[in-house]
């Protein structure tokens, strides 16, 4: 009788055993499969982020006019942030456009990629944007990372 329990006892602890090697075994599997989706996810987003900010540079040469040698205006278009948006899978940027002669500048947060406008500001003289300057970039601020989220709705092109 004492074998036969001797022999029970040694096989629930063979089993109980069994058990928790074979836990650590598949814990640490998923563990190693959470850890490389989120490399992956990372190494994506990085990715989209330098995307954007290559984009964000071609707009700002491809929306600023020289007009001084004809007569007109000439456009200064910089962008002064730009990030990856996973809501809207695009660019979302702050763009600020001076025009020279006229002395105004106009702020937007847009998808440069699609065109889709978001809202923005306008500064008529530059001493009115420099009165404005902390409610401007309050107003912004929050529509830029409205945009990024998904939250704010695009109002036109």
């Amino acid at each position: 009788m004492s074998i036969a329990v001797s022999l029970r006892k040694s096989s629930i602890f063979l089993l109980i055993a069994v058990s928790f090697l074979g836990g650590a075994i598949m814990g640490g599997g998923v563990d190693e499969l959470r850890h490389r989706s989120a490399q992956a996810t990372d190494r994506a987003a990085f990715s989209a982020k330098l995307r954007c900010q290559r984009i964000g540079q071609k707009y700002s040469t491809d929306h600023s006019t020289d007009g001084a040698q004809i007569g007109l205006p000439t456009l200064m278009t910089s962008v002064l942030k730009v990030d990856y948006s996973l809501a809207s899978h695009s660019c979302i940027a702050e763009t600020a456009v001076q025009t020279t002669g006229l002395n105004s500048v106009t702020y937007q947060i847009q998808n440069i990629v699609t065109d889709e406008l978001y809202g923005g500001e306008i500064c008529k003289d530059l001493n009115d944007c420099d009165k404005r300057s902390g409610e401007i970039n309050d107003r912004l601020d929050a529509l830029f990372a409205g945009a990024i989220a998904g939250k704010a709705k695009p109002i036109g092109r």
